[in-house]
């Protein structure tokens, strides 16, 4: 049966709590009910794998008592697989905190950028809780796959702002929850360009969107090119401005070339220099 293979879609554990809590709904009213755990099993079974409404067990048959156990019972497996996921993403942010490259204590100096590094990987953790908090449980998946990525090879979406964070490339100013949550969808986008702008005013590094081929590029209606002021293009762009401090999106340097620079922004927190 269809159902069956889509049953094997559902986390197997959840299942089998599942079908264990409602066994033991069974047997503490069996008598009063009249049910065979064995022989309505297939109907629960089926209830998980088409996410069907619990109204429908008791047009099948089933007991409306009975049933408004199984509601509780469905509420509470979820309450609890919902805390289970949330802790296992604190535990994946907590340990980013101890992932970033780092310098070697050869010198204060080194030591002055640890501490400083440090202070930047504690604020990262605590901007993508806020995030994580407001995003659905699709996005906050997205999330914690990134991570995991960077986590284990310092690899995947996130790779290029973690490293230039990390070697002083940009800043991690004090980012809103919403911002932090528009940042890391447009990092998880699959249509980033390999540069990334930093913000000349705050230090942000935010995602560049990749540019159409040119035969597809439109020049903006009444822009002449190279006469009036750019943009002259309507290309796509996740960002019209710095998406924390509103800076023009002109106002930018490559996040590859920051490092030659002396930028006002680097004596501000959330900076860290690794090289």
């Amino acid at each position: 049966m269809k159902w069956r293979k889509r049953l094997q879609a559902v986390e197997p554990a959840l299942v089998e709590r599942a079908l264990a809590v409602f066994k033991g709904i069974i047997e503490r009213a069996g008598p009063d009910w009249n049910l065979d755990f064995n022989e309505i099993q297939p109907r629960l079974e089926f209830f998980f794998a088409q996410g069907v409404s619990l109204d429908d067990l008791v047009n099948k048959g089933l007991p409306a008592a009975f049933v408004e156990e199984l509601r509780r019972a469905v509420a509470s497996i979820h309450e609890e697989e919902d805390r289970q996921h949330t802790l296992r993403l604190q535990v994946g942010v907590a340990q980013l905190e101890i992932k970033l490259p780092a310098p070697p204590l050869a010198d204060p100096m080194d030591r002055q950028m640890r501490r400083r590094l440090r202070l930047v990987e504690k604020r990262l953790g605590r901007l993508l809780q806020g995030a994580l908090q407001i995003m659905s449980a699709a996005e906050q998946d997205q999330v914690a796959e990134a991570l995991q990525q960077w986590l284990e090879k310092q690899q995947g979406p996130f790779s290029h702002w973690f490293s230039d964070l990390a070697y002083g490339n940009c800043r991690l100013p004090e980012v809103p929850a919403p911002v932090m949550k528009d940042l890391l969808m447009a990092w998880l986008s699959g249509d980033v360009h390999d540069c990334a702008p930093v913000c000349r005013q705050c230090g942000l590094e935010y995602p560049h969107r990749r540019s159409p081929p040119l035969t597809e590029w439109k020049t903006i209606p009444g822009k002449r090119l190279l006469e009036d002021p750019p943009p002259w293009y309507d290309l796509p762009v996740f960002f019209q401005c710095c998406p924390l401090c509103g800076a023009s999106s002109l106002e930018f340097d490559w996040s590859h070339l920051v490092r030659d620079l002396d930028c006002p922004w680097m004596e501000r927190d959330g900076y860290a220099s690794c090289a």
